[in-house]
């Protein structure tokens, strides 16, 4: 079983009896904690700022439906940027799923790594949120993650547009992918990117988004 993995049952095991951590900086000097946590939550809402410029997809530029947080290493939410909070949700339960699902030992959880999830059913209201995270590892220590997730307006289903309100199953929405690693040493693979040309009508906006997430 994983290091990660690990820590993860074992803090679902004392929040079920009623153990929860002790903020120790909070308790130490409540000042210096409010002033490092202002700080964090600046650096993700200017992520967010950044994102909305970088991607060209209608919903995110336009609408700014995209979100941006940081994590623990066992997945819970340390900071959010604004956005919809139907989605806060939806990216600590993709990490959850990933070291429950054995990935520190069967994948590969590197410095580098960009995993992609847009299965509703592990965590998101649709196929069209689609959501990337990222291990934070610092002088070898896995420290956290950093996250986004993001609207796509196209993703291959049974018919344009990010909600397929016709489509009767799962396997006729379009791009499923569970967690899947797209990216290594901060590069996207060119066998991702070819497959998302190949399946869906407007690449273009699954491309700006991914690099903007």
């Amino acid at each position: 079983m994983g290091i990660l993995k690990q820590r993860l049952l074992e803090r679902e095991k004392n929040i079920l009896e009623g153990k929860y951590p002790s903020l120790e900086r909070l308790e130490e000097d409540p000042i210096k904690f409010e002033v490092l946590y202002t700080k964090i939550a600046g650096l993700v809402q200017n992520s967010r700022e950044s994102a909305k410029q970088i991607s060209a997809s209608p919903i995110v530029r336009e609408m700014g439906e995209c979100i941006f947080a940081l994590f623990t290493p066992e997945g819970d939410s340390i900071a959010f940027s604004t956005g919809l909070l139907l989605h806060i949700a939806s990216i600590g339960s993709s990490i959850k799923w990933m070291l429950k699902n054995d990935y520190e030992e069967k994948v590969g959880i590197e410095w580098g790594d960009h995993f992609f999830n847009n299965d509703p059913y592990i965590g998101g209201a649709h196929s069209a949120d689609q959501a990337t995270v990222t291990p934070i590892i610092v002088d070898g220590r896995f420290v956290g993650w950093a996250a986004a997730l993001t609207h796509c307006m196209e993703i291959g289903a049974c018919e344009p547009g990010g909600i397929p309100v016709s489509s009767q199953t799962r396997f006729e929405e379009g791009i499923f992918w569970p967690c899947l690693k797209i990216a290594e040493n901060d590069r996207l693979k060119h066998d991702i990117e070819m497959m998302v040309e190949r399946g869906t009508r407007v690449p273009m906006w699954w491309a700006l988004d991914t690099r903007a997430r």
